[in-house]
């Protein structure tokens, strides 16, 4: 179920953010070349709870960290280029949920409901001037018994 559930979203994110492409290396970033984190997203399943459901059904909320990566050109000057980076990013992150929420993550007999955005703080990998936007959701999903 999860994995119908991830290929969709990763579907959906693919239509709303055409230029991306899918993170090779998602659970340690740094570990990408940099051409490999240039306008790239990740989606990721973290921990799940069984929450009220109804009768011949189990429903689960998943909590979901999607990644978006890009790199940029360091100025010693300013940093006119990573702030534009990091709002660009935060764009593309409400876009995606607002998408999420909208099509129920591309699995809509399934996904009842998406909620709880957090975006966190960008992270800056300076060695190779990428860098990563983690948000964060839940979804509920329900599976027939």
């Amino acid at each position: 179920m999860i994995d119908t559930i991830i290929t969709n979203m990763k579907t959906q994110i693919a239509a709303v953010i055409t230029d991306y492409s899918e993170l090779k290396l998602a659970y340690n970033v740094e570990d990408n070349s940099k051409l490999a984190t240039s306008k790239t997203y990740s989606v990721l399943p973290t921990g799940a709870a069984e929450t009220e459901g109804v009768l011949r059904h189990f429903t689960m909320d998943q909590s979901i960290i999607i990644q978006l990566t890009d790199d940029y050109i360091a100025k010693k000057t300013d940093d006119s280029t990573k702030r534009q980076i990091v709002i660009d990013l935060m764009d593309n992150a409400l876009n995606i949920y607002k998408d999420m929420v909208n099509s129920k993550c591309g699995t809509p007999a399934s996904v009842k409901n998406v909620r709880d955005l957090s975006i966190e703080d960008p992270i800056f990998f300076e060695n190779d001037d990428t860098v990563q936007l983690n948000m964060n959701f839940t979804i509920t999903y329900r599976v027939s018994l």
